[in-house]
């Protein structure tokens, strides 16, 4: 029992050392790790732009799995916030003795050093802003290029080197230690079990993270939009009595429900109006 107690301490100490030297060695490269703003009022003629370029790609081929609270790592990217936010081991559901700190995007922290002091690593390179570095010390390119290097095999069933359970162990690595993640797991680019981005999908995460995965203010908001919140608040007795439910509206064959608050300006027709679309019962919206 003592010598397999030393061995697995012995195992620690290595682990440990190993990660702290890549570490090391990733300061020397790219300078320490630092938050960095990556605020700018307007892109530059031909840069890539988050909210018309990569979103709507994230939007496709990634927010079918890191679009939930408990996504995997908890990267979330249905957001900017998300991607600054990063990723981290903590699982959400777990079986646990004692309570833990929620991790709610936009409600339990409010920065990015917030996030880092509650255990969430970057995915986005904060050291040195160069175009090399943002690329070499990014987790979201890493593990995109090695879904290039590797791309999906193309059989009929998936290769048993992949774990598609609920209650999966999760690998959450870091642009350090990603050297040791591509030797144990080559097929486990992202999208993770899935094929890989087109090549223009794939050119253009690139470059936006190149630019160093700069963010402007979000773009103004339709006047059909902003009353939509007042619309689901006002009206949320209506919803909730059909199954509106985190998302989840209730609607009949053709797409159409009653709604009698007068706040609502038209039911269903408001959201249609406002740019949503609305798929049979037990969907959700569709924008």
């Amino acid at each position: 029992m003592k010598r397999a107690t030393a061995y697995f301490i012995l195992v620690l100490i290595i682990v440990a050392g190993c990660s702290a030297y890549r570490t090391a060695k990733f300061n020397s490269k790219y300078g320490p790790v630092q938050t960095v703003d990556r605020t700018v009022s307007a892109y530059k003629p031909g840069e890539v732009s988050f909210h018309n370029d990569v979103q709507p790609i994230l939007e496709r081929r990634c927010d079918v799995c890191h679009g939930c609270y408990d996504a995997p790592c908890q990267l979330k990217l249905t957001c900017y916030e998300g991607l600054e936010r990063g990723g981290t081991t903590k699982l959400v559901y777990t079986a646990r003795l004692r309570p833990e700190k929620p991790t709610r995007l936009f409600i339990d922290a409010n920065s990015v050093e917030e996030w880092r002091q509650m255990g969430f690593h970057p995915v986005l390179n904060e050291r040195d802003q160069t175009p090399q570095a943002n690329l070499e010390d990014s987790v979201v390119n890493l593990m995109l290029q090695l879904k290039k290097e590797n791309p999906q095999p193309e059989t009929e069933l998936l290769p048993a080197s992949f774990d598609i359970s609920l209650d999966r162990k999760q690998i959450c690595t870091t642009a350090e230690d990603f050297s040791e993640y591509k030797k144990k797991y080559p097929l486990w680019g992202m999208p993770y079990a899935l094929p890989g981005l087109t090549d223009k999908e794939h050119k253009t995460i690139v470059e936006w993270l190149r630019q160093g995965g700069l963010i402007t203010p979000r773009p103004a908001m339709s006047a059909s939009r902003k009353r939509i919140p007042v619309c689901l608040r006002n009206s949320r007795r209506d919803f909730v009595s059909r199954g509106f439910a985190s998302g989840v509206l209730m609607v009949d064959s053709s797409g159409t429900a009653e709604n009698s608050n007068k706040n609502c300006e038209g039911g269903i027709g408001h959201f249609r109006s406002a740019g949503f679309s609305l798929r049979s019962t037990q969907s959700r919206f569709d924008r």
